[in-house]
């Protein structure tokens, strides 16, 4: 015997009109998207600066690349950032020149 779960329809039209209101008023603020721009543009200038120079990456994350390829290692890399790190060492790579990157870890 198959059970199917579902919500009831008068929670699936607050759920859907709360899934708008934040649509709206939270994930598509304009603050917010230019902050999300911001962060993309800081992610993808990591990922070009390490790919060009995939020594620069902690340790590990060049025997990742060694095993894995340097591009999913530099994409683990990144994903494993918080923002915050991720800021710091857009600032200390990128706009300070230090020759190598943190790890996270």
């Amino acid at each position: 015997m198959q059970y199917t779960l579902r919500m009831s329809p008068g929670f699936e039209a607050e759920k859907k009109e709360l899934e708008r209101f934040l649509f709206q008023n939270v994930y598509r603020h304009p603050r917010l998207i230019d902050v999300r721009q911001r962060a993309a543009t800081r992610l993808q200038q990591l990922f070009i600066l390490l790919k060009a120079y995939p020594e620069r990456l902690p340790e590990r994350f060049q025997r990742l690349g060694a095993e894995w390829g340097t591009e999913r290692a530099i994409g683990v890399y990144l994903a494993g950032m918080t923002d915050r790190f991720c800021d710091d060492q857009y600032v200390a790579m990128v706009e300070m020149g230090r020759s190598q990157a943190a790890d996270w870890s």
